[in-house]
């Protein structure tokens, strides 16, 4: 008969192992197998070994590949922009298109706190560029104006922000002169497309 004051680990662990011990193989154990599954899958590698042309890294921003070797030229982020994104923001959700000739708009939908103070929208016409590797927003003119004055009189005109990255599922802006925050915003589809 076992006597009733024994518990589970000193029935289950060999005569003479203490549970540190066990706890450690347990431990080097998982280690060997976390090694063995990142290597297996290929997790650490650069994906991009070889050099590569300018229309090859246009491409692999477009398909969301990161790119490793190369730093993409202004033309090759200003492909990878152009469309439809969206990002939220406590104020309200803000939906951005982009156009090729450096044109775009902002649609901001306010939160219902913020739509009390300033207006439920605002449409906002925009010119934008890429230059040196940063992204500059230039807010023109917006509708209803009144809304338009008072948040370019609170936020400023211009955004001049540096680009982190740019895939076709997102793009990461960092505004390294004013708040020195990243801001993601989402690829939306492209409304023309079926």
């Amino acid at each position: 008969m076992m006597d009733t004051n024994t518990t589970d680990a000193e029935i289950a662990a060999p005569p003479g192992t203490s549970r540190g011990l066990r706890w450690f193989v347990g431990l080097v154990a998982l280690t060997l197998l976390v090694t063995a599954a990142m290597f297996l899958s290929g997790a650490g590698t650069n994906p991009v070994s070889e050099p590569f042309t300018e229309t090859e890294a246009a491409a692999r921003l477009q398909t969301g590949s990161t790119i490793r070797t190369k730093t993409p030229s202004d033309a090759d982020y200003v492909r990878a922009l152009i469309g439809r994104w969206k990002r939220p923001e406590s104020y309200g959700d803000i939906t951005l298109t982009l156009k090729p000739e450096g044109r775009g708009t902002m649609y901001v939908e306010f939160s219902t706190v913020y739509s009390l103070l300033v207006d439920d929208e605002l449409l906002v016409d925009i010119k934008w560029e890429v230059k040196d590797g940063r992204c500059v927003f230039q807010s023109i003119r917006g509708k209803p104006q009144a809304a338009f004055e008072l948040v370019t009189k609170l936020k400023g005109k211009v955004r001049d922000q540096k680009i982190i990255e740019v895939t076709s599922k997102r793009a990461i802006f960092f505004d390294d002169k004013r708040k020195k925050t990243k801001k993601t915003w989402k690829r939306l589809p492209d409304a023309n497309k079926k």
